[in-house]
């Protein structure tokens, strides 16, 4: 076998937490399973939750097929620096997960029947769509404690919505997940070529209803701030941010309600001039593994939601991260939107890029 250079190792995954339990409506952050610090050597690639949710007793009489990713309302990755890299909704993840895999993510349809559903969400340190994701990995041993917090939504029944849709009788449900890093051995070495040189930056901005008033998104502006892209998502009858997937009978659904989309700031106000749904549909096409213009095909254990409804951009599409928009140096900054739909429809964004480290090693 051929020598392998330092930069590169074979790819690790290593769980951390099994069968942990998932409560309904809380909010809880993990912190003691994170293999960090000092002598750690590690960098990570991603984070991974594999969520499964089992319902007995009564069924979800109108189930939402993607409901598992509405249960986990929001994910928060800090480090002990106070860096956040992620803080969004479980949904929204999944959507970033989609795009960056250019496939549906895995995870069971939740259906009418009492069952076990699962779901797996990755948390991506390292940017697929880049030239070198590695910039982005986390090194594990520059930190002295990871804060991974975890909202929880609920089951509901007697005709009230939950997050995985509405049933009509009396039943359990029971959550858990298993937690796991994919990381290499790279990080125990004090080598510049092989260390992370930037911090990812996952956030979610906000909603907008009725979605045809204040079709603005307003962004944050830092120095030590780049964007890599965005995704507007536009549905009807909402209940969470980024809950616009089909449900069997239409309590929830994609709405392709936006014409077109502008972001730009006070120095160059179209970045992105006016694009329009049909530019957006061609890039679901290209992009996401889409093998008609609207839905895919239905497989096993792959449910047939569609890319209607989601309006993508990417800064970087050479995978260069000297593309990114900088956000730095304006009085604003922004996304804006016509359309939208009737006024109770809703807008989610999320945007994500990446930001200088606190500190350097």
């Amino acid at each position: 076998m051929p020598k392998v250079p330092i930069a590169k190792f074979p790819m690790e995954e290593k769980t951390l937490l099994v069968n942990e339990p998932l409560a309904n409506g809380a909010v809880r952050t993990w912190s003691t399973p994170f293999p960090v610090g000092k002598g750690a050597g590690e960098t990570w690639e991603r984070i991974r939750l594999a969520i499964s949710v089992t319902l007995g007793g009564g069924v979800q009489t109108f189930p939402v097929e993607a409901g598992v990713y509405n249960f986990i309302r929001n994910v928060r990755l800090e480090t002990s620096d106070g860096e956040t890299i992620c803080d969004c909704p479980g949904t929204a993840l999944y959507l970033l997960n989609w795009w960056m895999e250019h496939h549906n993510p895995w995870h069971t349809p939740v259906a009418a029947a009492a069952a076990r559903y699962d779901a797996v969400l990755d948390i991506p340190l390292g940017f697929s769509n880049l030239r070198k994701p590695e910039d982005g990995y986390l090194d594990s041993g520059a930190y002295s404690a990871l804060y991974l917090t975890l909202q929880t939504g609920a089951y509901a029944a007697g005709g009230v919505h939950g997050d995985l849709g509405v049933s009509n009788a009396a039943g359990t449900q029971v959550a858990t997940f298993n937690l796991s890093v994919i990381r290499t051995k790279a990080g125990m070495f004090n080598n510049e070529v092989v260390k992370p040189k930037y911090i990812p930056y996952i956030k979610y901005i906000g909603s907008r209803v009725p979605s045809n008033t204040n079709q603005r998104f307003d962004l944050e502006r830092a120095d030590d701030l780049a964007l890599f892209g965005f995704v507007l998502a536009n549905g009807t009858v909402a209940r969470n941010p980024f809950d616009h997937v089909v449900a069997a009978t239409g309590l929830t659904a994609e709405a392709d309600g936006i014409t077109d989309v502008t972001m730009g700031d006070n120095i160059f106000p179209n970045i992105v001039d006016r694009k329009s749904l049909l530019a957006f549909r061609n890039e679901r096409h290209r992009d996401m593994n889409e093998n008609f213009p609207f839905a895919i095909p239905v497989v096993p254990n792959i449910p047939t939601v569609s890319l209607v409804g989601k309006y993508w951009h990417n800064f970087v599409p050479d995978g260069s991260i000297y593309g990114a928009y900088p956000t730095g140096g304006h009085s604003e900054s922004y996304i804006t939107y016509n359309g939208g739909g009737a006024g109770t429809n809703q807008v989610d964004c999320l945007v994500w890029g990446f930001r200088k480290k606190r500190r350097s090693y």
